[in-house]
């Protein structure tokens, strides 16, 4: 082999090696950083392989990406499909997410009581903007028994559960309307109440 010959090769082999080293993620790289330099195709991908191994992080971030557009067409049924795993995970984030789009009808059909058992979820753990809107839609909850089918018995758990939530409002209106209410409409209404409690807001009827 001449000393052309062997340069060439050799330059050969760097050019290989160096095209390489470009081709997918450098080793050890996260998602976030390929993110952050504004590379959505490779996060995308490592996010992928991680939630599909049940990485619930991987799969909130997945959401966010089809929430924001960001590399992806924006789509909000699979930004829910994607938080919807990432709750599996018991993600705060993701909770008050999945909580969030049930409430105004995102990705999924308006549904408030699954939007306050997910976000009561969140709340549980200590999520700031879900212990806001807890009571807020607990509150809702009970104004539709009470204006609606003038249920005082539901109508009043609910305020309970707002008030026990933070509700200046829900602690009124529980107290106003305990002073109606009949010694069995209290007996009932205080079993549902604790049922309601004791299922995070699941058996509330």
């Amino acid at each position: 082999m001449t000393v052309t010959t062997q340069r060439r090769s050799k330059l050969i082999s760097v050019v290989l090696i160096a095209s390489a080293v470009l081709i997918g993620p450098a080793r050890g790289e996260t998602g976030l950083q390929a993110a952050q330099r504004g590379d959505f195709a490779t996060a995308r991908a490592i996010w992928t392989e991680e939630a599909r191994a049940g990485d619930p992080a991987a799969a909130y971030n997945l959401g966010r990406m089809y929430t924001n557009g960001d590399g992806v067409r924006r789509s909000n049924q699979k930004a829910f499909e994607w938080y919807g795993r990432a709750v599996e995970g018991g993600l705060a984030q993701a909770q008050f997410q999945v909580g969030y789009m049930y409430a105004v009808g995102e990705g999924v059909q308006t549904d408030l009581r699954k939007a306050i058992i997910w976000t009561g979820r969140a709340a549980r753990q200590g999520h700031a903007q879900a212990r806001g809107n807890l009571p807020e839609m607990q509150t809702y909850v009970a104004a539709s028994y009470r204006s609606d089918d003038q249920d005082i018995v539901r109508a009043w758990g609910w305020y309970s559960l707002a008030g026990e939530n933070g509700s200046d409002l829900g602690r009124e209106m529980a107290r106003n309307l305990r002073d109606l209410m009949q010694a069995q409409e209290v007996r009932r209404a205080e079993a549902l109440l604790r049922e309601c409690r004791r299922t995070g807001y699941v058996s509330c009827d």
